[in-house]
């Protein structure tokens, strides 16, 4: 077998088993954010039928924009980082000492 193929082969299926990794990490960063956050905005809502004014609109959109921060820092440039195979060797390099 030509081992330039079983490198390859090898190297997709750490690529790919680091990205589901990756994933799994961003989803449980994110829920162990956006979850209590989501909670705090229905705490500080008070339980009103109808939020009126500049509090609804300030409190949804720092909601919007907590959650849009979170999935940008946790799942979206995580996984940026690792578009190809490129990326992991190059990322690997890197962290590794082998000198």
């Amino acid at each position: 077998m030509d081992r330039t193929a079983t490198f390859n082969s090898r190297l997709q299926g750490l690529l790919k088993a680091t990205r589901r990794r990756v994933l799994r990490h961003g989803w449980l960063g994110f829920a162990a954010l956006g979850g209590p956050t989501v909670l705090a905005a229905a705490w500080a809502a008070g339980g009103e039928r109808r939020l009126e004014g500049f509090l609804a609109w300030g409190l949804s959109l720092s909601l919007v924009a907590v959650l849009a921060a979170a999935v940008w820092v946790f799942l979206a440039r995580p996984l940026r980082s690792l578009r190809d195979r490129r990326d992991l060797v190059d990322l690997i390099e890197r962290r590794g000492d082998f000198a």
